[in-house]
């Protein structure tokens, strides 16, 4: 819901909501870095964008992270990026992303109070600059506050809002690339929900995409596109609420799967035959 141009003070509230409600869960920020990380968006040269992205860390003093992600930007008021030719008009982006931000926040909820703390240290992150060309997950990947060597794996959350009751499926991408991690997301229990794996199933690709290309295993979980994508009608009016829940207690057990998998155990995908 922020401004149409990142840096504005509508983007600076969205981020600044979101630390504090980091603050609330009582996730400090990561070692050595503060809770937010600028960004910069440039275009041959010339920036174009200016955000942060918003970082929380939850230690457990391990050497391994598992990175959490889901974008806090959306389009503004439209313009050149809505589906309605260039449609001026709020375009709140509840499902496009409030709605991956409401799971990441949930999920950061339960383990800050969880009886039973994950052996891997989990790193909270919202993006910024996700719509106009992955611009926070670039930064992060660039200059990333743990090592990527570290990093278990990175799950992003993008569009996960809109779980149809009458097919309620929800999409993990990235068990192609990295097999692994395939029976860890068909060990979980669906309850009432459809898991269906399959690649490509963002339009332009997401924040994982940023992840991937630097050889990090990536998990990434929506409910697909719908008719209100990038558009004014994508408003919390839209959102299923009940399915958005239940996707909560079902992602919940996949981190903890990834969480606890062994250590031995590789997400890397196979050796390319020679």
């Amino acid at each position: 819901m922020a401004g149409r141009a990142f840096g504005t003070e509508g983007e600076t509230r969205a981020a600044t909501w979101i630390a504090s409600a980091f603050d609330r869960l009582g996730l400090p920020p990561p070692p050595g870095r503060g809770r937010f990380q600028p960004v910069r968006g440039e275009v041959e040269g010339k920036q174009v964008s200016s955000a942060g992205n918003v970082l929380a860390w939850l230690d457990a003093g391990a050497p391994d992270t598992l990175v959490i992600g889901a974008h806090h930007d959306h389009i503004g008021d439209g313009g050149p990026l809505s589906r309605d030719l260039f449609q001026r008009a709020l375009h709140p982006g509840a499902d496009d992303n409030a709605s991956g931000v409401a799971l990441l926040l949930a999920v950061a909820d339960r383990l800050a109070h969880s009886a039973s703390p994950l052996p891997v240290n989990v790193l909270f992150v919202t993006f910024a600059g996700e719509e106009t060309g992955l611009y926070g997950s670039g930064t992060f990947v660039r200059a990333p506050p743990v090592p990527l060597g570290s990093v278990r794996a990175f799950m992003n959350f993008d569009m996960v809002g809109r779980l149809d009751e009458r097919a309620p499926v929800l999409a993990v991408e990235g068990t192609s690339e990295y097999p692994a991690l395939a029976p860890l997301v068909d060990a979980i229990p669906a309850r009432g929900l459809t898991v269906r794996q399959a690649p490509n199933i963002f339009p332009g690709g997401s924040n994982h995409v940023s992840f991937d290309a630097q050889s990090v295993p990536v998990l990434a979980l929506s409910t697909g596109v719908t008719a209100d994508y990038h558009r004014a009608s994508d408003g919390p009016d839209r959102i299923n609420h009940a399915g958005l829940e239940a996707i909560a207690a079902w992602t919940l057990e996949l981190v903890e799967a990834v969480a606890r998998a062994p250590r031995s155990a590789r997400f890397a995908p196979p050796a390319s035959p020679h």
